[in-house]
């Protein structure tokens, strides 16, 4: 196995030619893709890692740089590297192989040579779609194959008694059973499924051997040696599997001898070509590929209604993520999430602007650009009322009443792998709290149309590269993605461990309207003083006869947008001119029920 890494610019003589006759625009010694490639010039496989294996040093796992992995015997005994490699390849390879199945464009290149399982009729495979298939079903049938290995060796070395006493002479004591010193054993006939399993497990030696993949091979066989193996690479694994063909019913040993005939016949052939076969299949944008995976797992674009355009905006924007969730404002109702993925990494020390190695922060282009999808879906939702009316569990985007807009949820993943915990089965889902960004026209203005906030998260690359190879079921993930980003959001607006960076109140009207009155009600005691609320105040629910809004006034202690000095006074303003004709309740918890809310604080009183 050759290791080679994204992006990278390599100096190295050899792989610069390598890389030539793969493709003769890329002879500059740079990788521009990620996939696999099988060399029958090298006799071997040839992967194509994504660049965010580098760790900030630009090397992998602190240890390799990509010129070394070249070389397999730099890291032939670190049993550590040797388990990701395992692993990590395949996973890339499937990945890249479910999004060219699952999407018709031009990133993917493929080029294949035959069928891994001709009974069943599968699509044209690489070679390495051969190797896959025959670790897999030693992996899937474990059990079935100790079982034929138990029955085959249950006869064994059983004595012919019969045969034992008519030709050979005991040895005779006193009061004891005679003693026969060479019994014979009873001879069986050639056991063809035996032969079978002998061949699929020297196969299976080979490719661990060979290309050092993780396979576990039983050796209760005596294997075919490497010597006799070789003439079975050329020509005598074909040959010796047609003539047994006819000896096998069962489908688990036809499935056998199709996946071993398959692997022989490809080896033939490349032996016996007049030109080299080669087979590959890779992507050159795998940062699309990087969006699927993540799409695949946090998102339900079957849930979203068709105005609501994912895949390309009127702007021709393109949004990464959309879905809908529990709202920020309430639990009771849906809000349209919005986020933005990023594996971009610095290679060769030359710094990008979508740099998301972990720690580093993302600024310019990709950070106005999340802006602007939040405005564009807006946008959207103020265009098609229709939908909001026909769908009351979604939530109000632009309140009437108050003029006052909703928070939309908007945030970035960014790919890392844990160096020293290479671990497959952990999301590493983390926010980065010092990195959450804001956009905005006037300060202390939460509920104005252009007042935005994103924040950041980390997510673990391997978990999601797992995820999306193996095809598994993703709800339970995805409710809990779903939810850690709400309550989040929440703890950076209600603050929790520290200040939050903003201050709720519930607003209750002292008088209360006559019914059907209530939106004039509101109109009436907000219209005087609306250039001193605007953006600040907020009501929750459709209902026109619903009257209690929420409050929102920037937090002196974090004066994240404007000073300290004029926080407090503004805030002061606020609450002094909304006294009047409000009860305003302090303490509350954006993201909480006001009726519970309220119905606490007047048990309280």
């Amino acid at each position: 196995m050759k290791i080679l890494i994204e992006d990278y610019k390599y100096d190295s003589i050899e792989i610069k030619e390598f890389l030539h006759k793969i493709d003769s625009h890329y002879n500059k010694g740079i990788v521009p893709f990620v996939g696999y490639y099988y060399s029958r010039e090298l006799d071997d496989c040839v992967f194509f890692l994504p660049k965010v294996v580098l760790d900030s040093s630009g090397k992998v796992l602190g240890k390799y740089t990509p010129e070394n992995l070249w070389d397999s015997n730099c890291y032939s005994e670190d049993k550590q590297f040797l388990e990701f490699l395992y692993k990590f390849p395949i996973y890339t390879y499937q990945a890249v192989n479910i999004y060219n199945r699952r999407n018709a464009n031009v990133i993917v290149r493929k080029n294949t040579i035959s069928n891994p399982d001709a009974s069943s009729k599968e699509v044209r495979s690489t070679y390495l779609d051969k190797i896959i298939a025959l670790i897999q079903f030693a992996k899937e049938n474990k059990n079935y194959l100790l079982f034929k290995m138990q029955t085959i060796h249950s006869g064994k070395r059983k004595v012919n008694w019969p045969k034992t006493i008519s030709r050979q002479q005991p040895i005779l004591k006193k009061g004891k059973a005679p003693i026969y010193l060479n019994p014979i054993a009873k001879n069986k006939e050639i056991d063809y499924e035996e032969e079978l399993l002998v061949i699929y497990f020297s196969v299976l030696r080979y490719i661990k051997d060979k290309y050092k993949f993780a396979v576990d091979i039983n050796l209760n066989f005596n294997l075919i040696s490497d010597a006799h193996f070789d003439s079975y690479l050329k020509e005598d694994g074909v040959k010796r599997l047609r003539e047994i063909r006819y000896k096998y019913f069962s489908d688990r040993t036809l499935k056998i001898w199709w996946l071993c005939y398959a692997f022989f016949e490809e080896r033939e052939k490349s032996i016996h070509s007049s030109k080299p076969l080669n087979d590959y299949l890779f992507a050159n944008k795998f940062n699309i590929i990087f969006e699927a995976m993540v799409d695949d797992l946090i998102a339900q674009p079957k849930n979203l209604p068709s105005h609501i355009k994912v895949d390309e905006q009127e702007d021709g924007k393109i949004v990464d993520h959309l879905f809908k969730y529990m709202s920020i404002m309430d639990d009771k109702q849906f809000a349209y999430y919005i986020a933005d993925s990023k594996y971009y990494k610095t290679v060769n020390g030359k710094d990008k602007e979508e740099d998301s190695d972990r720690g580093n922060k993302i600024k310019g282009d990709s950070l106005f650009k999340q802006f602007t999808y939040a405005r564009n879906l807006i946008q959207e939702r103020l265009r098609n009322p229709q939908e909001e009316q026909r769908n009351p569990d979604y939530s109000v985007c632009r309140d009437d009443k108050t003029e006052g807009y909703n928070i939309i949820p908007n945030f970035f993943l960014s790919a890392y792998i844990e160096q020293d915990r290479l671990d497959y089965d952990k999301d590493g889902i983390e926010p980065r709290e010092e990195q959450d960004d804001r956009v905005f026209h006037f300060p202390n203005r939460l509920f104005d149309r252009e007042t935005l906030l994103v924040s950041h998260y980390d997510i673990n690359f391997l978990y999601v590269i797992k995820q999306y190879a193996n095809n598994g079921n993703k709800d339970e993930f995805r409710e809990k993605v779903h939810k850690t980003f709400r309550d989040n959001i929440l703890k950076r607006l209600n603050g929790e461990g520290k200040a939050g960076e903003y201050l709720f109140y519930v607003l209750e009207l002292k008088q209360k309207p006559e019914h059907g009155k209530e939106q004039e009600r509101l109109k009436d005691v907000l219209d005087p003083i609306f250039r001193l609320v605007n953006g600040k105040v907020f009501c929750p629910k459709k209902d026109s006869s619903y009257t209690n809004l929420i409050l929102a006034l920037e937090n002196p202690e974090r004066h994240i947008t404007a000073s300290k000095e004029d926080l407090e006074k503004e805030n002061l303003n606020v609450l002094t001119a909304l006294e009047k004709d409000f009860i305003i309740h302090e303490g509350f918890k954006i993201g909480d029920s006001i009726e519970d809310f309220l119905k606490n604080r007047r048990m309280i009183c």
